[in-house]
């Protein structure tokens, strides 16, 4: 056991800074227990190690993500829907910050408004509980809302990667069984290189209230603003 000690009393000796410390204290009147020493010394080497690979951090995280499975499944359980849910919280904190973007922040409130927006949308389309809608954008504020949107008229949202290339797309928009695709307006470029494989396909472009330019006139927009 004392060689243990030993050898991580030499392991925090030799770590950054130290030595030094060490040197710069004065010295004790009283001879200090080993044991004590030993300790000081395994803490410290614990917090280096922990500031170095964060490892306390890693366990945090994991915690809260047990937590929230753990939640999940009881509200699954009870029969309760995440759009229920998030209902719930814009009741409880209507103004506080529910996504950053960069400086860009969205409330509960504002989310829900959005998300809302995006369901009437749905339903004057006639879009009916268990069908599917494709989704293409980047990830931003919008990426969630759409779903939210959707999934508050029972809709399923199927979601596209934004890199593939227009082969795969196509096809993994053929895979998701669905007549409709949203489109965030900053990946409208990439619509004229599958329009064609996807001729039977309704495009909608997720915008600020500005046509995108640079494709099909026949394609449809959303207007986020309203």
């Amino acid at each position: 056991m004392a060689d243990a000690w030993n050898s991580v009393a030499e392991a925090v000796r030799g770590l950054p800074g130290v030595a030094e410390a060490l040197a710069a204290l004065p010295e004790l009147p009283l001879a200090v227990p080993t044991k004590f020493l030993a300790v000081a010394g395994a803490a410290a080497l614990g917090y280096y190690v922990d500031q170095k690979l964060l490892i306390s951090s890693d366990l945090l995280h994991s915690g809260m993500q047990a937590v929230a499975l753990l939640q999940a499944k009881r509200h699954a359980r009870n029969g309760a829907l995440l759009p229920d849910l998030f209902e719930q919280s814009v009741a409880r904190w209507p103004h506080k910050p529910c996504m950053q973007c960069g400086a860009r922040a969205l409330s509960f409130r504002q989310v829900d408004d959005a998300a809302n927006r995006v369901a009437r949308w749905g339903l004057r389309r006639g879009l009916r509980p268990g069908q599917t809608v494709a989704l293409l954008m980047e990830n931003r504020p919008e990426f969630v809302v759409v779903w939210l949107g959707l999934a508050k008229i029972g809709v399923v949202t199927a979601l596209l990667n934004t890199h593939l290339q227009p082969d795969g797309l196509a096809h993994c928009a053929t895979v998701a069984a669905t007549k409709w695709m949203i489109v965030g307006h900053e990946l409208a470029h990439k619509l004229p290189l599958v329009e064609k494989q996807l001729a039977d396909m309704e495009f909608y472009i997720y915008g600020d209230g500005r046509r995108t330019r640079d494709f099909r006139a026949q394609a449809r927009e959303i207007n986020a603003g309203r």
